[in-house]
């Protein structure tokens, strides 16, 4: 499905079918006065509700409270569609959390393997005259020079001359 994640865990085993997968709360992290980074503040699994507002409930209606997934035993963890963005620059950076299901994943508290990240960025286009990204375009025709303004979520870009980000535009 459109925005949807799937997460691969080569050689892992579901817990006899009742083996359940969530994310946590974003991560967080600061920036100094140039831009760049501070070290970023994660989430362990286990410790908190999962952020609701990353991806949809599991229910598929996005107003749903069941904020889990299964965990096949194929091993392969399907998470929900991400929320539509309230706005385009809407980032994030989450733990994926798996429960075993062997003592049941009726709490946050037995998700307390973490088994991947999931970062969400956004890209949107702006007025070339607008390097600060505060202005964006709902779309561009084919002869309006644009820029693309890509928004990353913590720890997602790389920082410094030799650590470049690129975007391919197909």
């Amino acid at each position: 499905a459109l925005g949807a994640c799937g997460l691969d865990i080569p050689g892992a085993h579901g817990g006899l079918g009742s083996a359940r997968a969530t994310w946590t709360a974003p991560f967080s992290t600061t920036y100094d006065a140039i831009g760049k980074n501070l070290p970023v503040m994660s989430v362990a699994c286990g410790t908190g509700p999962p952020a609701q507002d990353v991806f949809c409930s599991s229910d598929g209606s996005c107003m749903g409270t069941d904020f889990s997934v299964s965990a096949p035993f194929d091993a392969e963890i399907r998470l929900p569609e991400v929320l539509p963005l309230p706005t385009a620059q809407q980032v994030s950076t989450v733990a994926v959390c798996y429960c075993t299901g062997l003592r049941g994943c009726t709490t946050n508290g037995r998700y307390v393997q973490q088994v991947g990240i999931i970062q969400l960025f956004s890209a949107t286009p702006a007025p070339p005259s607008d390097l600060d990204c505060t202005t964006t375009f709902a779309g561009v025709l084919a002869p309006v020079f644009f820029v693309v303004c890509a928004q990353c979520p913590p720890g997602g870009c790389a920082y410094g001359p030799k650590k470049t980000g690129r975007i391919r535009l197909p």
